[in-house]
């Protein structure tokens, strides 16, 4: 598992306790999905099929610990990959409309409130996102 400070620990704690409403300890998976992504995570499709359908705390924190953000240099190539899928004419950027279309249907659907709290993230210039800023905001959640 992962080494937290006690700040993240304390975050993440109170991010669990808000989605417990029973104060069981416990939350279902669809639950803990909305929590990590509360926490500002993006899990894999791999590591969703892994969610129990009940979770504790621990569970919770051994979770967030594999989807903590790092990524290696094949990842940030795959990354940058999937933008060109959008940008085919290789211009650097995509059209923000465009991107919450895609956002909407690939992987794990997003609601509305989450898409906004992705794309949030961006730096929206003209109504178009930026390869480097989309690679860094998909870094920081996946």
């Amino acid at each position: 598992m992962a080494d937290f400070t006690e700040a993240q620990i304390t975050e993440f704690k109170e991010a669990f306790s808000l989605f417990d409403d029973d104060s069981d300890g416990l939350i279902d998976a669809s639950t803990c999905l909305k929590v990590l992504r509360s926490c500002g995570q993006c899990p894999s499709q791999a590591l969703l099929k892994t969610l129990k359908p009940q979770s504790d705390f621990s569970d919770f924190l051994s979770l967030i610990s594999r989807t903590d953000g790092s990524t290696t240099a094949s990842e940030e190539a795959e990354i940058r990959e999937a933008f060109y899928v959008f940008d085919q004419e290789r211009t650097g950027f995509v059209n923000v409309e465009q991107l919450k279309r895609v956002l909407k249907t690939v992987g794990e659907p997003l609601s509305h409130e989450e898409l906004m709290d992705v794309v949030k993230d961006f730096d929206v210039k003209d109504g178009r996102v930026a390869i480097d800023d989309f690679v860094r905001v998909m870094m920081t959640k996946g």
